[in-house]
């Protein structure tokens, strides 16, 4: 029998992957998502679904149509999209006084990543649902 030490400073450090849409209309990627989704691509495409009000986020490689480049900080561990003129497209609706953050969830059905900003059961946004 092997006994493993149990790591948890690395627990601390990874926790679920999260993306933060900054006030001015941007994200921002947290280490663990970028561990988990990020790892192979330096760039994604982005979608929207206005009905359910549900950012889509595709790691593509550079030569996609419509790739938008993603910004490595922090030694490469984190993330950030310059993304004003999706919010703008969309009509996004985001925090303009404040970055949130939100959890994402892996579609795998259209093979990207999702990030809700309403409860898509009873529109209750997201922020605002207790675990």
């Amino acid at each position: 029998m092997a006994f493993e030490r149990f790591e948890a400073e690395k627990m601390r450090r990874l926790g679920e992957p999260a993306v933060s849409i900054f006030k001015r209309g941007g994200f921002g990627f947290n280490r663990t998502f970028c561990l988990r989704y990020l790892d192979e691509h330096d760039h994604i495409q982005l979608f929207y679904d206005r009905e359910n009000m549900i950012i889509g986020i595709k790691p593509v490689p550079e030569d996609a149509k419509d790739a938008i480049g993603v910004r490595r900080i922090s030694g490469g561990k984190a993330a950030t999209v310059a993304a004003r003129p999706f919010f703008t497209y969309f009509e996004v609706p985001h925090n303009k006084e404040k970055a949130e953050s939100f959890k994402v969830f892996w579609n795998e059905e259209e093979s990207l990543i999702e990030v809700r900003l309403k409860s898509i059961e009873d529109d209750i946004p997201m922020q605002d649902v207790q675990s």
